[in-house]
């Protein structure tokens, strides 16, 4: 490695000098050994920057606001979940076949290149039939108004909003953050074929 620094510092040593005697200038005011400690210094720069730029990309910070008081924070359950908890600002209750929009007093500002995704939680779909019914509900990066969540129950009965052991109010949907894919339009004259062509509607499914 060292050769070859050696080599490239006699290189440019030759073309200052050629340039000394073609223009009566140097071509560059720095020794090689200047340029040379400069671009190093260059790339270790650009590799720091890579870096925080890796794990900002890794790791996006979502901002957040509380509008209202009693809102709750929102949060992973545990390690490794792919949805924020999402909880409540008060009681609510919502009639068999109904719907609510529940407000959450939270508003955030997404990272640059993501958008939101409120889900329903499996728990309460599954005891009580109850689930977001726009589900998943795009939330846009640009959108800084508070979340709110549409819960339909399907259930024969009336639901409660659920509390924790200790009182506190229980999550009642999940906030997913994806990076967002942005395409350009493009109006054509044909489409290329496939295999499935224009069927849709049930027509992948078995036929009995």
């Amino acid at each position: 490695m060292k050769d070859i620094w050696k080599v490239v510092i006699s290189d440019m040593e030759a073309r200052r000098l050629h340039g000394l005697q073609e223009y009566g200038k140097q071509v560059s005011p720095h020794s090689g050994e200047d340029f040379l400690q400069h671009a190093y210094e260059e790339v270790l720069d650009q590799a720091v920057y890579l870096r925080a730029l890796i794990e900002e990309r890794m790791n996006p910070e979502l901002k957040f606001t509380k509008i209202d008081p009693r809102a709750i924070a929102p949060s992973y359950a545990t390690e490794g979940d792919s949805g924020l908890d999402l909880y409540p600002v008060e009681d609510f209750i919502i009639p068999p076949g109904e719907h609510a929009v529940i407000p959450t007093g939270i508003s955030i500002e997404l990272p640059t290149g993501y958008e939101a995704q409120v889900r329903s939680r499996s728990g309460l779909a599954a005891k009580y039939k109850v689930h977001v019914l726009n589900s998943p509900g795009t939330i846009d990066n640009g959108y800084r108004g508070e979340i709110k969540v549409i819960l339909i129950n399907h259930g024969s009965v009336t639901f409660v909003s659920p509390h924790k052991p200790d009182g506190r109010l229980a999550a009642i949907a999940q906030l997913v953050i994806a990076p967002v894919t942005t395409v350009i339009p493009v109006e054509v004259s044909d489409l290329s074929d496939s295999q499935r062509g224009t069927d849709g509607f049930g027509s992948s499914d078995l036929k009995v």
